[in-house]
């Protein structure tokens, strides 16, 4: 990839200048924000712009320019066109002077009731989308409220939505996986070799239809999140490597909300940045230069001259990928390569599903290691991680492995307590260390801690005590010998308790792999079956205090 000396590809999220100084008010009724537009005038209901509710929820839109991404941007745009959907059709020409309680107790009705899809007038909206959008509007009165421009004597009911309806995006099955690979092999092939445009409407973005298969390799071959990766940057800086060979493209995606950093490959981390794999790195090269053609018609000060994705209208008009709505040319993909199910059925293709995918994929290569897996999601609390997999409980024997240590021969009571020697030597630790874990000094909530203040999980800074007990079992730190039964079964049947509050589904997501790592590798090594049963008999009756249910 070139001489180490020279200048080295970044692709990476710019920050915000904090230089910059903001009107609070915009110039008129439509303005862009990070590159989407926004047109109020087709709200406008009352020409006073003092006493118009798109005038003022225009002012509120624009003072959070700074603090949303495209993303939101198009999230907000979709409430507020509800919210004045509403008003047009069950309220008339109303004005600020008429936001009342009544008002908004109408538009959750409305919300929850009538609702429906635009595509489908027959099908009422997911009761996640009427969530989503009725926490953007539920914002933007509290900003109203909060500028003084209505009365503060508002009351916002706290969840009117059944969210249990929400299932988690599903991983793709090895055979899914496998069409789309090819279909997005055979695309590219096409578009590079023989400068063919691919797509039902070659006039229509020759960009967006060489982009939508490097953009489903990218997000197979990474797991990384979909408004993360089309929001990435092209910035030029000098990498010093050690060696020629080792010179690789860097990465450097950041969250907008949290400014963490997210790993997207599987190499070596290096400072800032992360390498990457080669083929990672032809396709963002390959990006660069399919883009190129819209990156040098912009002008030099334009906020998208150095994004990496970049999309031409038929009319010339350049906006980023990422707020391309870009959903039927991926269904348009998957019905023309004829991407099927197990049974027969067109697979709907979603971005957000190859997370999950990565996910499951890269914990059958990394031997069940969860906490691997935390690391290279950038999650920084495993309960995150878990939420990623498959909850079959088949996949799950399968994929996980204990990663502690279980010591049935120990005791550390009475005439078997083993040395401090024979601790710091079994468990690796200093003899410092060894006496305070045979003290009792590192008892946990579960079981025992080889060293809870200094723990491997990430998001826990050393010298930090160590709580996440869910992640102790995926924890080389976790110690468990048969004088720790009773903390542990009480932890187990606590577990158990909350499929009635989770539900089944959910219940399995979180929580039943623990369940199952304790009865196939931990309890069979502390006693016989008997011994076991009497154990959290015990333990479901007169629960460890901690674990009371």
């Amino acid at each position: 990839m070139g001489s180490p000396q020279k200048n080295r590809k970044v692709y990476g999220i710019s920050e915000i200048s904090k230089d910059i100084t903001f009107e609070n008010i915009p110039s008129s009724y439509e303005f862009t924000i990070a590159g989407v537009n926004l047109d109020f005038k087709r709200f406008i209901l009352k020409k006073d712009k003092t006493d118009d509710i798109a005038w003022a929820f225009a002012v509120v839109a624009w003072r959070k320019r700074n603090d949303i991404e495209a993303s939101t941007i198009i999230l907000h745009i979709n409430a507020i066109d509800r919210f004045f959907e509403f008003i047009s059709t069950e309220k008339g020409p109303v004005g600020l002077n008429d936001f009342n309680q009544s008002l908004i107790n109408e538009f959750i009705y409305w919300l929850k009731f009538i609702s429906k899809k635009r595509l489908n007038k027959d099908e009422n909206l997911s009761e996640t989308s009427k969530s989503k959008y009725w926490g953007v509007i539920r914002d933007y009165i509290r900003d109203l409220i909060i500028y003084e421009m209505i009365s503060p004597d508002l009351e916002f009911p706290i969840q009117m939505f059944n969210l249990n309806e929400f299932q988690p995006f599903k991983a793709y099955t090895e055979n899914e996986v496998k069409q789309i690979l090819y279909a997005c092999i055979k695309d590219t092939k096409s578009v590079l070799l023989n400068n063919q445009i691919v797509g039902n409407r070659g006039v229509l973005s020759p960009y967006l239809a060489i982009l939508i298969p490097h953009a489903l390799l990218l997000s197979l071959r990474t797991g990384i999140n979909p408004e993360v990766l089309f929001n990435i940057d092209i910035t030029s800086i000098s990498v010093k490597e050690s060696h020629i060979l080792n010179s690789k493209i860097l990465i450097l995606p950041i969250k907008k909300r949290s400014r963490k950093s997210q790993n997207i490959e599987l190499k070596d981390e290096i400072e800032k940045g992360f390498r990457v794999k080669s083929n990672v790195a032809r396709l963002l090269d390959e990006v660069e230069k399919i883009t190129s053609p819209a990156r040098s018609s912009l002008a030099n000060n334009s906020p998208l001259k150095n994004k990496l994705w970049l999309v031409m209208s038929d009319s010339g008009v350049i906006n980023t990928f990422n707020n391309f709505r870009y959903f039927a040319s991926l269904q348009s993909f998957s019905k023309r390569h004829n991407i099927t199910d197990e049974f027969g059925k067109l697979v709907d293709i979603n971005f957000r599903r190859f997370r999950p995918t990565f996910a499951e994929a890269m914990l059958k290569l990394n031997g069940g290691d969860v906490r691997d897996l935390q690391k290279r999601l950038g999650h920084s609390n495993l309960a995150t991680t878990m939420g990623y997999l498959d909850p079959n409980l088949e996949d799950r024997i399968k994929a996980f492995n204990y990663a502690g240590k279980t010591m049935v021969e120990w005791t550390f009571k009475g005439d078997k307590k083993p040395s401090v020697e024979q601790v710091a030597n079994k468990l690796e630790i200093s003899l410092e260390t060894a006496e305070k874990f045979s003290n009792g000094d590192f008892n946990m909530g579960v079981a025992k801690c080889k060293d809870p203040f200094n723990s491997p999980l990430k998001g826990i800074k050393s010298g930090e005590l160590c709580t996440e007990y869910l992640a102790c079992f995926r924890c080389g730190n976790c110690v468990v010998v048969k004088e720790d039964n009773h903390r542990l079964f009480s932890f187990y049947h606590w577990l158990i308790s909350k499929k009635m509050i989770l539900g089944e589904e959910k219940w399995k997501s979180s929580y039943s792999w623990i369940i199952e790592i304790i009865d196939n590798d931990i309890a069979p090594k502390l006693g016989d079956q008997e011994w076991v049963n009497i154990r959290k008999f015990e333990a479901m009756n007169n629960p460890f205090p901690m674990w009371a249910i």
